[in-house]
């Protein structure tokens, strides 16, 4: 049997570790520790396996530089292609610093797939110097086209009314949104899926055959299955409603920028719960474009007076781009950069808004 010096002593030290100070330590001790893990390119790698995670590891992997670059290189040996296809992006994005690797994505039989063989193609030029690729919506002209890193362009479609969108699919198709409504069209141009009875102007392909559609004309926001069918709708009788963008986020909800032309300082942005009650909402004066990142703050494309802004989630204003002219369309990069569209213009800015390149265009309507 113990001593009643040794229960003593026990309780004593259970007392002395049970105490909020201590409970407190631990807690510091715990929180210094995931902190140091969540600093190594290896926690991040194996959260780049995670669907919910993936941009936010990318976003954190990319940051580390050079120190990543092993660690992703090691991805590309992996069995499945949604990871290695990851890991090529990223290396892209590390841009000269991803060097090391380049003879490995060179390795990679990218001709199994259309979206493995641009991967690649778009990080090696990246790490040769270039800006790897860009498919751009032209608006004005009507046309869907690739833009290597030197200003280059490949035409994908063209003859196009009103194109306002344009996304590469997982099967090497590509999801537009016209004047004529959304469709669904291969590489030839040849039409596989479409929604006619709309004017789109924002178009997003979910999982399982679901596509998502903002329609300001329609003033609605919905989304429709692989036969057409509509499973969910969202408008706003109680005002005029005008969406023009739509995210579905990780949480189910949907973000909608709202950009209102009889009141433009009536805008704003949106997230909408599946139930249709609105769960945050954000006044912005004609938001041509919102987008949630992957940490959670939003990106706001303002078209007059033209700015591009990142805020938090009680809409303070982190970052603002101002050299943006007129802005319809910004896409964030995991490596801080901009890259932001409009009438006139695409270009890139980095972390800090400067102008890393410029390419005269109409009119973009997506990146």
């Amino acid at each position: 049997m113990p001593s009643r010096i040794g229960c003593y002593a026990v309780r004593s030290a259970m007392r002395m570790f049970c105490t909020p100070v201590a409970i407190a330590l631990l807690h510091s001790l715990v929180a210094a520790q995931e902190r140091q893990q969540a600093a190594l390119p290896s926690y991040w790698i194996k959260q780049l396996e995670l669907p919910a995670m993936q941009e936010l590891a990318m976003e954190r992997l990319v940051g580390s530089g050079s120190k990543a670059v092993e660690s992703l290189a090691g991805c590309l040996a992996d069995p499945r292609p949604e990871i290695r296809l990851r890991a090529i992006r990223a290396l892209g994005l590390l841009g000269k610093a991803g060097e090391p690797a380049l003879s490995r994505i060179l390795a990679l039989e990218s001709g199994k797939g259309r979206n493995m063989a641009l991967a690649v193609e778009s990080a090696v030029d990246a790490i040769r110097g270039g800006r790897g690729f860009i498919l751009v919506a032209d608006f004005a002209d009507g046309k869907l086209v690739e833009i290597d890193g030197r200003g280059k362009e490949r035409l994908i479609l063209g003859g196009l009314t009103e194109l306002r969108s344009g996304r590469l699919l997982a099967s090497g198709n590509y999801l537009i949104s016209t004047k004529d409504g959304v469709r669904e069209v291969t590489l030839s141009g040849a039409t596989v899926w479409a929604v006619a009875d709309v004017v789109p102007h924002d178009a997003v392909r979910l999982t399982g055959g679901l596509t998502l559609i903002a329609s300001g004309d329609s003033h609605r926001v919905f989304e429709v299955d692989a036969a057409g069918k509509v499973v969910w709708s969202y408008t706003d009788e109680s005002r005029e409603f005008r969406p023009v963008s739509c995210q579905r986020l990780l949480n189910g909800n949907t973000l909608i920028a709202d950009y209102t032309l009889n009141d433009v300082k009536a805008g704003r942005v949106i997230e909408v719960a599946k139930d249709k009650r609105t769960v945050w909402e954000l006044a912005w004066k004609q938001p041509a474009m919102a987008q949630r990142l992957a940490d959670g703050r939003t990106l706001i494309v303002s078209h007059k007076p033209g700015r591009v802004q990142i805020v938090d989630k009680k809409g303070k204003t982190l970052q603002v781009f101002t050299d943006v002219d007129i802005p319809t369309f910004a896409q964030y990069l995991p490596n801080g950069h901009l890259l932001v569209g409009g009438e006139g213009f695409l270009r890139e800015l980095d972390a800090k808004g400067a102008r890393l390149w410029n390419k005269p265009m109409r009119w973009v309507g997506g990146i």
